[in-house]
């Protein structure tokens, strides 16, 4: 499959925010030679599974990708105090594309839940015991090394719902 990037101008068929050679050189500079068009796919598909948190809503029904937005209102959308164009796509993402396709080169499947249990306590006298905490203290979604790029583009919680006072 042949990579198509999405510019902010609702790229037909689009289906990532970074070209190949781009992720090529970013792999490189962080001493990877060998990367696959594939991982830069699944990581493009992984930031479209999360179009429904973003802020604002596509500007197209028919646009390929979660990028470019719009405000809730049909206007500018505004992030971190900045407005963006309906052709704007931010540099958080594609960002946050390659490092995703970094992981996904990895081997980490970027859809996988995983549960990590804390360390409550540890003792090495001449045997190890390691104690951890009950399911209640057990963290929960494993945050990928995008999540704070991610973070800055979507929206408040409870963002839409109207508040209608009695």
């Amino acid at each position: 499959m042949t990579i198509i990037v999405e510019t902010g101008a609702g790229v037909a068929g689009a289906n990532s925010f970074v070209s190949l050679e781009d992720y090529e050189d970013y792999a490189l500079a962080l001493g990877v030679e060998t990367v696959e068009e594939v991982q830069l796919l699944k990581a493009g598909a992984y930031l479209n599974s999360l179009d429904r948190q973003y802020a604002g809503m596509r500007v197209s029904r028919d646009q390929a990708m979660a990028w470019p937005r719009i405000g809730q209102d049909g206007g500018y959308l505004w992030l971190g105090g900045f407005e963006y164009l309906p052709t704007e796509i931010p540099a958080a993402l594609p960002q946050a594309q390659l490092i995703l396709a970094m992981e996904v080169q990895a081997g980490t499947d970027l859809y996988n839940v995983e549960t990590r249990q804390v360390v409550t306590s540890e003792s090495v006298a001449g045997a190890v015991a390691v104690s951890y905490s009950d399911s209640a203290g057990a963290m929960g979604l494993r945050q990928t090394g995008a999540e704070p790029l991610l973070r800055g583009l979507m929206a408040a919680p409870g963002y839409g719902i109207p508040l209608i006072r009695a």
